[in-house]
């Protein structure tokens, strides 16, 4: 990021478009999905869920796991397999790069601590 801002090609951080990253000023993470829901609701929801998530990873990193070593494009085609097929069909396992079934309650197995994905 320091060399895209350094080299000129980007007037500041902001320039830089991702599905989530870390807030350069406080110590949140950014996650751009949240701010064009249609109902405020959903935008709660999201929200709760995304903070689960990251006290899962915080908690998973306490406890020595390993982090995720993915490739950009699995992840990439991941969120085109998401968006087009929904909650319903596949996910990527968190251990490793495979395809674990399970969609949404896969999901709420991670954040309460009862996932069996690899």
């Amino acid at each position: 990021m320091q060399q895209l801002l350094d080299s000129g090609l980007i007037p500041d951080t902001g320039q830089l478009y991702w599905q989530a990253r870390l807030f350069a000023r406080y110590p949140t993470i950014e996650v751009r999905c949240l701010d064009v829901q249609p109902r405020p609701d959903d935008a709660v929801m999201l929200t709760g869920l995304v903070r689960a998530l990251v006290e899962t990873a915080l908690a998973e990193a306490a406890a020595g796991a390993p982090a995720l070593d993915c490739d950009q494009e699995l992840l990439q085609a991941s969120m085109w397999h998401a968006a087009r097929h929904g909650l319903g069909n596949t996910l990527v396992g968190r251990q490793r790069a495979a395809l674990a079934r399970g969609g949404l309650p896969a999901v709420t197995d991670l954040i309460t601590g009862r996932s069996t994905m690899p």
